[in-house]
């Protein structure tokens, strides 16, 4: 088992630009390929915030009988800039069912609320089944939301991972959660371990990143934090 941190920023943009967007990818990405993303959404009740009471179960491909892909948990916060500590693995495990937002200092004048940034905890399960893992989650006290699966492309630049997608329901039928003209887009980081002892500390450079790419993307998507 590990813990890294990603850093994330959601977004939609409308079926006919489709075509525009992928090609900006192309020309400034070094890599594409398909993405197939199945994703379990767990919510515990924490309040008004509910962020900081969503745990998000994934695995790359939508087979539920292949054995190779293993779950990961992504547990999300929302980033409170020049003032981030990220909580050891004790604190992971036992505040899990709690609200997460404590673990920042929130000092006004020394920080600035991000709305935008996404931070998430990532712990790669190493469990076989989908039963073990979820039976895993459970007892920490969260429970089943929602489900759906990601099918599109997906872009590697400078160390971010952009997905082109649209929303699926997982079951017999498979339909789009929303309307056939919405597509999504997902920039992610790749899987950081925090250092502030760096001289440039690995997640604000994943941070740096994203937000770098999220410029070059602004004139075709809206990219804003949402839940789905």
């Amino acid at each position: 088992m590990s813990i890294t941190y990603e850093c994330v920023l959601l977004g939609t943009f409308d079926s006919s630009l489709l075509d525009k967007v992928r090609d900006k990818l192309r020309v400034i990405c070094d890599a594409n390929g398909d993405l197939h993303c199945h994703e379990k959404v767990m919510s515990v009740q924490a309040g008004p915030n509910t962020t900081n009471g969503r745990m998000v179960m994934r695995r790359e491909g939508i087979d539920e009988t292949d054995e190779s892909a293993k779950w990961c948990v992504c547990v999300k916060w929302r980033r409170v800039c020049n003032s981030y500590k990220p909580p050891g693995l004790l604190c992971v495990f036992s505040e899990l069912n709690q609200r997460h937002s404590r673990t920042f200092p929130t000092n006004a004048q020394k920080s600035r609320y991000n709305p935008q940034l996404l931070i998430r905890s990532t712990i790669n399960l190493p469990l076989d089944t989908n039963h073990n893992a979820v039976e895993f989650v459970q007892a920490l006290g969260y429970n089943p939301n929602h489900e759906f699966s990601k099918r599109g492309d997906t872009y590697m630049c400078n160390g971010v991972i952009v997905g082109v997608y649209q929303l699926h329901n997982v079951g017999v039928n498979g339909e789009r959660v929303h309307e056939d003209n919405v597509w999504m887009v997902e920039v992610r980081s790749l899987p950081v371990v925090p250092d502030q002892s760096a001289v440039a500390d690995p997640l604000n450079v994943a941070m740096h990143n994203c937000l770098k790419l999220k410029a070059t993307l602004k004139p075709l998507v809206l990219l804003k934090r949402v839940e789905h």
